[in-house]
């Protein structure tokens, strides 16, 4: 269902003027939709694997924090993470269990690539605009497409290919739908500090710009289904 969405949006894209890439608000909430499929090995050995997962998203650029709310349909899990780069920490919450971790780096840049190529502009259901950009990272092992609306750049699909590297290096194609996308932080003690989770950090961690970590926790599932 994810791969069609995706192949309409591209047939019916019309190109329009080139346009440059854009970077979506600093502040805003909203619903993602991932979902998977791959075959991986060959022969015997070949295995299918699927993956789902629901995510809750809460960005706010301006407080240097963002929380991911993660609900994995295919293995009935849920993680929180919550990463706060004005106070160098991050809290994951897995089930009842919590880990603090001093957390380094800058707050991300939200921006489509600069090097990423305009595909051409459409319109999804009745009146929603969307630009579509293509990308691929320097090494060429991770690329995809992204849509954005045509006014304000809020996130509306992105489909990519990643590498996994496990005992037998593939590729695993994922698809996401992002949803509900609201401007704005209605209530910021969305990011406060769970009550569960010590106030001194375990370990240190590098940090990692929303996609990214959405994008590294497909490929941790992926590797966990098979066994990696």
């Amino acid at each position: 269902m994810l791969r069609s969405l995706i192949f309409l949006a591209i047939l019916c894209s019309a190109v329009y003027a080139s346009k440059k890439p854009c970077c979506v608000p600093g502040q805003w909430s909203g619903m993602i939709l991932q979902g998977g499929f791959d075959s991986m090995g060959k022969g015997k050995a070949q295995k299918n694997i699927t993956f789902a997962a629901k995510l809750h998203v809460y960005l706010d650029a301006k407080m240097g924090k963002y929380r991911v709310d993660e609900s994995i349909t295919t293995s009935k899990s849920n993680i929180t993470v919550i990463s706060d780069y004005k106070a160098g920490l991050q809290y994951l919450v897995i089930g009842k269990k919590c880990t603090t971790s001093k957390l380094m780096g800058k707050f991300p840049n939200l921006c489509i690539p600069k090097t990423a190529n305009f595909l051409g502009s459409g319109v999804l259901g009745l009146k929603l605009n969307y630009d579509l950009f293509s990308f691929s990272s320097t090494d060429r092992k991770t690329a995809g497409i992204v849509a954005v609306t045509d006014k304000g750049c809020l996130p509306v699909f992105e489909s990519i290919t990643l590498p996994v590297a496990g005992k037998t290096p593939q590729q695993v194609a994922v698809s996401q739908i992002f949803s509900n996308i609201k401007p704005g932080i209605k209530d910021d003690s969305i990011f406060k500090k769970p009550s569960n989770c010590p106030s001194q950090p375990e370990k240190v961690i590098q940090g990692l710009d929303p996609l990214t970590y959405l994008h590294e926790r497909l490929v941790q599932r992926a590797l966990k289904q098979l066994g990696q």
